[in-house]
């Protein structure tokens, strides 16, 4: 993820750790970086059976172009993505250089703390979260640092960190009825076809 970066404030990967078949069996945190800026351009991981991504949240501080449910999405500054292990990754700013803060983790207790504290799942949502993640990754940063990473502190500080996430999404989300998400992905995917207000 780090190949292509033109600069973040800080970051921290995992290249020692092998990649799981299964991800999620154990937790880990894999990698994280706060601000990174990408030159413009697409990128796309996450469908390569050798490389299983586990859970990857990513918090986009500039205007960028997701794909979710198969189709792509215009997402402005201040989204939030989150993609479940074994999905594919494809976003980015064809257009100017963009930036975004991110984590990668294993962590098996995702679904139980779904089930109390939801975040939206494989669909862009509109959060606040820059303050947030630079909290948290700090101190994901300041923890790795140490030569044995305590995993009990680790885990407890994701808790905190998806749970500030929830807290914020709730503030901010708006449920978008279905039938305006359903055209907006259809006028997403006919942008250069003429349209009449009776076909929508």
């Amino acid at each position: 993820m780090d190949e292509t970066m033109i600069d973040s404030h800080f970051s921290f990967y995992d290249n020692q750790t092998p990649w799981s078949p299964e991800p999620g069996q154990n937790f880990l945190i894999r990698g994280f970086a706060y601000r990174e800026t990408m030159p413009r351009g697409m990128i796309r991981h996450g469908d390569k059976t050798n490389f299983p991504w586990p859970w990857l949240l990513i918090y986009f501080h500039d205007p960028v172009t997701i794909m979710s449910e198969g189709t792509l999405i215009d997402a402005g500054e201040n989204t939030l993505m989150v993609w479940p292990p074994g999905s594919c990754h494809h976003y980015g700013n064809a257009e100017r250089e963009w930036t975004h803060s991110w984590l990668t983790v294993d962590f098996p207790e995702m679904p139980q703390f779904q089930k109390n504290y939801p975040l939206p799942i494989g669909k862009p949502c509109g959060v606040d979260a820059g303050t947030i993640f630079i909290r948290y990754l700090g101190m994901f940063q300041e923890e790795l640092k140490k030569d044995s990473g305590d995993f009990f502190f680790q885990q407890n500080l994701l808790q905190l960190f998806l749970y500030d996430l929830y807290r914020q999404s709730k503030r901010n989300f708006v449920p978008i009825p279905q039938r305006l998400w359903e055209m907006e992905q259809y006028l997403s995917s006919h942008l250069r076809e003429d349209l009449t207000m009776e076909e929508l």
